[in-house]
């Protein structure tokens, strides 16, 4: 069951399907601080942790490609770093 859809940042020169995916599971849109969607998503604080199973995802605001750039964090289940989804935040030989 897919519980949320998380949306690194706007995206403006593509559609990303997150309204299709939240209308077809029942999954909640999140963003991070700052987004102003104009239909119905979570706006999710910086450093709030949303429990996914076992695991925690944790919300780091990282605001410069756009105002609301979030980058998401993944702990495992003994609350070690696991991974980190940077959206468009970091850009690897820039």
């Amino acid at each position: 069951k897919i519980k949320y859809v998380l949306e690194t940042h706007f995206h403006a020169d593509f559609v990303s399907g997150h309204l299709d995916l939240a209308k077809e599971t029942g999954a909640t849109i999140v963003y991070g601080p700052t987004a102003k969607p104009n239909f119905d998503a979570y706006i999710a604080k910086d450093g709030e942790e949303l429990k996914l199973g076992n695991v925690v995802i944790k919300v780091l605001h990282t605001p410069g490609h756009t105002m609301e750039s979030t980058t998401f964090l993944l702990k495992d289940e003994e609350g070690k770093d696991h991974a980190i989804f940077t959206g468009d935040t970091l850009f690897i030989g820039d």
